[in-house]
Parts: C-alpha cells; sequence; structure tokens
C-alpha cells in the first residue's frame, strides 16, 4: 500500500460505528450551544483560517514540514493538547469561550478568546 493511503485511512481503523457522536464533545462545548462533532469541526476549520490543508496527521504523528496540517485527536482539551505537543508543536494556541484551565509541562499554551467577558476576567 502506498504510504499515503496508509496514513490517510489509519485514523479510520479504530472508528466504531455504534459510538455515539455526542461522546466526543464536552458539555462545556454543548452548555455553549454545540451539539454534534460535525458542528465542533466546522469551528475548528472556521479557526484555521484560509490557507490549504496539507495534510491530515494520525495522533502524534511528526509533523513533516511547514504547512497547515489537521490532527486526528479526541475533541478533549488535554488529549488534544497532549496529540499536538506528541507531533512536535512548541507552542499550543488554545482557543476558548469558557477558560478552560488547559495546559502542558514544557510547552506554552496561550489562551485566546473571542468572550467579552471572560477576556475581562482575564485582564
Amino acid at each position: 500500500m502506498k504510504k499515503w493511503r496508509r496514513i490517510f485511512w489509519l485514523p479510520l481503523k479504530g472508528w466504531k460505528p455504534n459510538c455515539h457522536r455526542s461522546a466526543l464533545i464536552s458539555s462545556g462545548n454543548e452548555d455553549g450551544g454545540v451539539t454534534t462533532v460535525v458542528e465542533k469541526a466546522l469551528g475548528g476549520i472556521y479557526k484555521a483560517g484560509t490557507g490549504p490543508i496539507k495534510w491530515v496527521l494520525a495522533y502524534g504523528q511528526e509533523v513533516p514540514g511547514p504547512r497547515l496540517y489537521l490532527l486526528d485527536c479526541g475533541g478533549h482539551d488535554g488529549e488534544a493538547t497532549t496529540g499536538l505537543v506528541a507531533s512536535g508543536c512548541q507552542v499550543v494556541a488554545f482557543t476558548t469561550g469558557r477558560g478552560t484551565p488547559t495546559g502542558f509541562p514544557g510547552v506554552p499554551v496561550i489562551k485566546i478568546t473571542g468572550n467579552s467577558i471572560l477576556s475581562s476576567v482575564w485582564n
């Protein structure tokens, strides 16, 4: 099998057809109005900007070079941050609307929000 096919299909190997999709989002997402993993994914794509996506990386797969990549990982903050660092991320830009206390030892986590109430609390 060609390398790109093996990497592309790797995330699908663990997929379970009977897994409830709401298990992939947190209660904080639901409280904020995000009700499905599809809505959560659309928010992530929107935050990525307009650059072309180069590749989808498996969890912990090393980033092969510059460009925009997506990481196939869980939607919970700690798991996602761990996956980013395992893939070689040196600074995590963490967007939050609720002030999630996510951090990671040895790697700076910069919190970004568009929530004016949260922003005033931080300042």
